[in-house]
C-alpha cells in the first residue's frame, strides 16, 4: 500500500459502506468537501442514503453540485416542495434524467 492511501483504500468495500451508512444527506455533503478523492468516491458508498431525494427551493448552487454527484440509478423516490414553479419542476426532472436517475418508482409533492 502506498503511504498516501486513505482508510477507504485499506478497508473492504462493505466496511466502508457500513461506516458511511450512518451519515445523513447533509453529513455526506460535508464529507464530500473534505478532498477531491472523497468528492469522487463517497457517492459509491452511500447509495442507500440517496434512494429518496427531496428537492426544495435552494439558492446554493454549490450544494446542488454536491447533491447531484450523489444521484443515479439508485434514486427510487423523488419529492418536490409544493411551492416549486412549473418551469423549475421541469428543469429538475430533466436534470434527474441527465443524471441517469431512470429507475424512479415514485414522484410526490
Amino acid at each position: 500500500m502506498a503511504p498516501q492511501d486513505s482508510f477507504i483504500d485499506r478497508l473492504p468495500f462493505e466496511t466502508v459502506v457500513a461506516i458511511f451508512s450512518h451519515l445523513n444527506k447533509q453529513q455526506c455533503l460535508i464529507c464530500m468537501s473534505v478532498c477531491h478523492d472523497w468528492f469522487e468516491r463517497l457517492p459509491f458508498y452511500v447509495k442507500d442514503t440517496w434512494a429518496t431525494v427531496r428537492f426544495t427551493e435552494n439558492k446554493s448552487r454549490i450544494k446542488d453540485i454536491f447533491r447531484d454527484r450523489c444521484l443515479g440509478k439508485h434514486v427510487k423516490k423523488v419529492e418536490f416542495d409544493t411551492f416549486i414553479q412549473e418551469d423549475a419542476l421541469y428543469a429538475m426532472l430533466k436534470r434527474l434524467i441527465e443524471l441517469k436517475c431512470d429507475e424512479i418508482k415514485s414522484i410526490a409533492t
